[in-house]
């Protein structure tokens, strides 16, 4: 029925994989590392509009460096250069000033150096020095754009395919699928979220992206209850994309699971 979740069968066969090479890791991360690093990121005013797939390649690309009382993280009107680095405090304070004014404190969870990751040609707009002796994850300019560009294009090239398998767009160009796959938005749904509900007004076309969800719905011929998993390529709320409609008339609903 128009704008039930559904499964669809996915484009998994022969799919190719965009990737970074892999990081030089001088240090083998804990897995308590790398849930804390996680954690930092899922919650930083800077990193947190990553994707899951971003946050995961940050966290395994991130490098811990000790720094002593005193040392100069960055100075005040310095131009950052594509070694320049991103740092994410594990340990200790940094103080941050201006014109020689001290304006701010960092410590742990907390970060500083995110301008010289997005833009060229920026002085440094504070001077960062370490307070404590103090441990810090870098990333540099250089890796933080390559893992955005390799991010985004293996995106592209995965949804433009799964867009290949919904019915109403399959007559699209391959331009024309692009076009789409820019203009989706993603969105992120915590485990036992409720995505949509039966008798909602169809008002959007989804793709599971990640994780996985939980279809449920009653059996019009039985009355049995049903339940199906929509996992990455997935994809319902095609007709939202023509006309106005109730979506899940058969008591079908996505849940998410993860």
């Amino acid at each position: 029925p128009p704008g039930a979740p559904r499964a669809k069968h996915k484009a998994r066969d022969n799919r190719r994989r965009l990737s970074l090479p892999p990081p030089v890791c001088a240090h083998e991360k804990t897995a308590a590392e790398m849930a804390m690093l996680d954690l930092f990121l899922s919650t930083n005013a800077f990193a947190r509009a990553l994707s899951r797939r971003e946050r995961a390649e940050a966290v395994l690309r991130l490098q811990p460096v000790d720094h002593p009382a005193g040392a100069v993280l960055m100075r005040e009107g310095e131009l950052p250069s594509n070694q320049s680095h991103f740092h994410l405090i594990e340990r200790g304070v940094v103080a941050i000033s201006i014109d020689g004014v001290l304006v701010n404190r960092a410590s742990r969870g907390m970060s500083v150096g995110e301008l010289a990751m997005l833009y060229d040609g920026v002085p440094r707009c504070a001077t960062v020095v370490a307070e404590t002796d103090l441990r810090s994850w870098v990333l540099t300019r250089t890796e933080f754009q390559r893992l955005l560009r390799a991010s985004s294009a293996q995106y592209e090239l995965e949804v433009s395919r799964w867009l290949h398998n919904v019915p109403l767009l399959v007559a699209l160009s391959s331009y024309d699928k692009l076009v789409v796959t820019r203009t989706l938005a993603q969105t992120e749904c915590k485990p036992g979220e409720t995505v949509v509900r039966r008798g909602e007004a169809a008002t959007a076309f989804f793709i599971v992206l990640e994780g996985e969800l939980r279809c449920e719905g009653v059996d019009a011929s039985t009355g049995a209850r049903t339940t199906e998993p929509l996992t990455a390529g997935d994809f319902w709320g095609e007709a939202a994309l023509l006309a106005d409609t109730a979506g899940g008339d058969d008591g079908k609903a996505a849940r998410s699971e993860e």
